[in-house]
């Protein structure tokens, strides 16, 4: 993710680019992102129940938190077919 993001900077790609991450390993994309294209927004999505990492939070230009009913409703159905092949999603996610 780290590295598509660099890429979508640098190759014009996007004007806001919103990450669903809390890991703190993704600061320093953000800080790259944000040095070498300042004109370049980035958002950080937190997923429910995640701590919000200060680093992120310091490092883009918006931050939140997903609810989690948001998260559920964006989810695709139990089972569905993509080109022929039929894909379940895992209980757990449900």
């Amino acid at each position: 993710m780290a590295t598509e993001l660099l890429a979508d900077a640098f190759q014009n790609r996007f004007d806001t680019a919103i990450i669903i991450s809390g890991d703190s390993d993704m600061a320093v994309p953000l800080r790259s992102v944000k040095e070498h294209k300042p004109e370049k927004k980035v958002a950080i999505a937190f997923p429910p129940d995640r701590d919000e990492t200060i680093e992120l939070k310091r490092n883009s230009d918006y931050y939140f938190t997903l609810l989690e009913e948001v998260l559920i409703n964006s989810q695709l159905n139990r089972a569905f077919k993509f080109e022929n092949v039929e894909i379940e999603k895992p209980i757990a996610w449900k």
